[in-house]
């Protein structure tokens, strides 16, 4: 007797996941009614392939065989409850499918706080519920799109900054992950810039973004619009060095709004829109003062329209060369317009606006014009439609000045010689003498006539004409108007008291400290580029000493004895410092250069320095010679004897000369006559050959007995003074007498 179990069909209605990949090994969770149902192990059937299972809570499990064909296929699966005999009549579909193989992540960069739509894109993706992404170490759910023949879409969730491993798995199983792709998960960006921060509404303006946290990315996209308002978004395109990003401004409405970059083309969340553009009409101009410039010097153009915008990059356009542009308000540009030829016949100017780059350079002859249209961009790219011109005309030589010299306050009409002066009348030629300017008529390209009033102070002037009605000037340096001014006087040349040096005092008004006029700055090469303008007349002030030639002529250098130096004490006073063995005499005069010492800040003529002899006078009382003789009294018969004038005094700055005498017939004196001559030889004899202010006798030299001697002193004034003393040669030693102390000195 055989007792038989009815139990109920099973019936599977769902299997979890539906794919796996080819090669088995799948865990997958079948589904469905009277599975659970009966205590014998589950058979799931995979097309014709039969593995054993085992039962949970949720079903029955088994592991996939591996699939009919390797590359893919559809499989129905049923079940048997029965150790395999029957099988269920109805079966769910299973999907093999190969392992997915990624091609492109879209973006493969995101925020790190997570939230990025990622689009996965490969090969061998299928539709799968149990689609999952792993990023790294965290896997998130993904979904199927049947974009591009079928991908994978993942967001991604909060990772730490870094770069992660992404990969998927179809059944959502770990052991069948793809081969993974790399995703950056990256800070927030900050923008600290944009240039430029306006352009026209018609869009077309390349804008850089300064941004920290930048990475180099495909998928980055900028955004205008305040937050919840964007417009849609363009492409970006960050440096290389993920320092900045570019994008382009597409069209839209006028105004200004926030501009948000996003790296991953999505979240734009983190950039505080600290940077803003404006929109705004393109502008338009209608008038440029000057409308003449020279081309030599270019000018500083005005253009005169309406809608300009300041921003870092704005810029004028003069054929095509660019100068940055400044906007003074929204209907007034500055902006210069560079030099177009090399300088040749200007050599020094007021504006002078050097082409760096050399770009739209020209040669003119005299007469010469060229025309050039003028635009402006406030981004510095898009230029507005113009129809302003600018036309350069060749630079103007100027050849002399007539008269070249007025006195202070003088009228006079001055006549400018030259070339390539402009007759058509356009614009005034205006003749600019130190800040005095003169609208000149123009009687020819050569010749101008200029009504002039010399100021009232003794000055040179730079010669600067301007063609352009008095916009431009430019100027040359051989040119110049000297006006007369008074010339200095001399008060007083007068000794110091110690006759070493003579103060030239000079009476109101004072002198201007020798200011000489000098080859310019000592160069000859100045003004023939922006970096070496030239000055008129550039004067160097002497300062400490200085050779006395600078100022007196050669045969009163000569008088002041070698090593001889100059010094200004101040404005009025000039110090000469008198050299070693000087000759000058009371009775001498000392002779000034002419045009050397000036008045005081004023540049004088020739005929209006001070010049002519200065006479010498000296302190008073004047100095008489006093003359000291150092000796000892009483010499022995083998002591030598030692004559020393080093005490006297009363040179007067120089050096005394003495005379020595023997008094043999003095009443005092016990030496005949032969030994005084013989003596007074001895002395005078060594004055010469030895230090002249002592001399020494041997003992041989001097005879025995009482001794007078004269000595006089004379100094260069004329002045002398005598004086006697007595010395006795003894027949024995003088006794030495030493006086020991506890505290020598």
């Amino acid at each position: 007797k055989v007792g038989v179990t009815a139990y109920t069909a099973p019936v599977p209605t769902a299997v979890t996941p539906s794919v796996g990949v080819t090669t088995g090994q799948t865990l997958i969770t079948l589904t469905g009614t009277g599975i659970d149902g009966f205590t014998a192990l589950p058979v799931c059937r995979f097309g014709v392939r039969d593995v054993q299972g085992f039962l949970s809570s949720g079903g029955a499990l088994c592991l996939t065989p591996t699939a009919p064909h390797p590359l893919a296929a559809t499989v129905q699966l049923s079940i048997s409850i029965d150790g395999g005999i029957t099988f269920s009549t109805s079966s769910t579909p299973f999907v093999y499918h190969r392992l997915p193989i990624l091609s492109e992540l879209r973006p493969s960069i995101g925020l790190a706080t997570g939230g990025t739509v990622v689009t996965v894109l490969g090969t061998n993706i299928l539709e799968s519920a149990t689609l999952k992404c792993k990023f790294g170490p965290s896997t998130v759910d993904g979904n199927y799109s049947s974009f591009n023949g079928g991908s994978a879409v993942c967001v991604s969730p909060n990772l730490p900054i870094d770069v992660y491993s992404l990969s998927i798995s179809l059944s959502g199983q770990s052991s069948e992950h793809s081969e993974p792709l790399n995703y950056t998960a990256h800070p927030p960006i900050v923008v600290s810039n944009l240039e430029p921060s306006a352009g026209p509404s018609t869009g077309g303006t390349s804008v850089t973004i300064t941004a920290t946290n930048l990475i180099n990315s495909t998928f980055a996209q900028c955004k205008l619009g305040e937050e919840g308002q964007q417009e849609s978004p363009f492409t970006a395109t960050v440096s290389a060095d993920g320092l900045t990003a570019v994008c382009v401004i597409p069209s839209g409405s006028d105004g200004e709004k926030p501009i948000w970059l996003s790296l991953d083309g999505q979240d734009f969340r983190t950039n505080n829109a600290t940077a803003r553009f404006i929109r705004a009409q393109q502008p338009t101009t209608s008038y440029l003062q000057p409308r003449y410039a020279a081309s030599e010097s270019g000018t500083a153009l005005l253009i005169v329209g309406s809608g300009f915008i300041q921003t870092t990059r704005s810029l004028c356009s003069v054929a095509s060369v660019y100068s940055p542009a400044t906007v003074l308000n929204s209907t007034h540009v500055n902006c210069p317009a560079y030099a177009i030829s090399s300088r040749s016949r200007s050599q020094q100017t007021g504006n002078f606006f050097p082409d760096l780059a050399n770009a739209g350079m020209e040669t003119l002859t005299t007469g010469g014009t060229s025309d050039r249209v003028v635009k402006f961009a406030m981004d510095g790219q898009l230029f507005s439609s113009s129809s302003l011109t600018l036309t350069y005309f060749a630079s103007h030589s100027v050849s002399s000045i007539s008269p070249a010299k007025l006195s202070v306050s003088e009228s006079a009409t001055i006549t400018v010689t030259g070339a390539g002066f402009r007759t058509d009348g356009a614009d005034a030629a205006v003749l600019r003498l130190g800040s005095t300017t003169s609208t000149c008529t123009v009687s020819s390209s050569t010749i101008l006539l200029c009504p002039f009033t010399a100021p009232a102070q003794g000055i040179a002037l730079i010669g600067e004409l301007s063609l352009n009605g008095g916009v431009d000037y430019e100027g040359h340096n051989s040119v110049f108007l000297l006006t007369q001014a008074a010339r200095p006087e001399v008060a007083a040349a007068t000794f110091q008291s110690t006759f070493t040096a003579i103060d030239i005092t000079f009476a109101s008004p004072a002198t201007d400290r020798a200011a000489f006029r000098n080859a310019v700055n000592g160069s000859t090469s100045c003004g023939t580029d922006a970096t070496s303008p030239c000055h008129v007349i550039t004067e160097r002030q002497l300062s400490g000493t200085f050779d006395c030639g600078e100022v007196l002529a050669t045969e009163s250098v000569a008088l002041l004895g070698d090593g001889a130096g100059c010094v200004w004490a101040d404005n009025s006073t000039l110090t000469i410092f008198l050299g070693s063995t000087p000759t000058l005499a009371l009775t001498d005069s000392l002779l000034l250069l002419n045009n050397t010492i000036m008045r005081g800040l004023e540049v004088s003529l020739p005929l209006e320095s001070a010049t002519g002899n200065l006479t010498l006078t000296a302190p008073m009382p004047l100095p008489v010679p006093a003359p000291a003789v150092q000796a000892k009294d009483v010499i022995g018969p083998c002591d030598v004897l030692t004559l020393s004038t080093l005490l006297s005094s009363g040179a007067a700055g120089r050096t005394l000369t003495f005379t020595w005498e023997v008094l043999w017939n003095d009443t005092a004196s016990t030496i005949t006559e032969a030994q005084g001559a013989a003596l007074n030889n001895s002395i005078n004899a060594s004055y010469v050959t030895s230090d002249i202010q002592t001399a020494t006798l041997a003992a041989s030299e001097v005879p025995t007995g009482t001794i007078v001697l004269r000595l006089t002193a004379s100094n260069w004034l004329g002045f002398s003074t005598n004086i006697t003393r007595t010395i006795v040669k003894s027949t024995s030693d003088v006794p030495t007498i030493t006086i020991d102390s506890p505290n020598p000195r």
